[in-house]
């Protein structure tokens, strides 16, 4: 369900993951019931999980938060002058396979 950063030194979501909703939701329950009986727990999530569930936005400030790199490279590409496709031949698509 989940997976470490080690870059980060947290526990993010794992984008590959098999379990369903309903065994996301209990986990946050189960959470839940730690935080609210006082129990310490050692898992650390990125800020960035608090923002989403208090409904904030989030935005590259939070990403560099998580993955440094990964922020700082697209805050570069962000700030190149040129034009980043003929460039670096980066044309922006995400591919995922299970």
């Amino acid at each position: 369900m989940f997976s470490y950063i080690e870059e980060s030194r947290c526990v993010w979501l794992n984008s590959s993951s098999l379990e369903s909703e309903k065994e996301f939701e209990l986990v946050g329950i189960l959470l839940g019931l730690a935080i609210y009986n006082g129990i310490i727990l050692d898992v650390h999530f990125p800020l960035v999980i608090y923002k989403k569930l208090q409904g904030g936005k989030v935005g590259l400030q939070d990403l560099m938060n998580i993955q440094p790199s990964l922020a700082k490279s697209l805050q570069e590409l962000l700030e190149f002058e040129g034009d980043v496709e003929d460039t670096f031949c980066y044309t922006f698509q995400v591919m995922f396979m299970n």
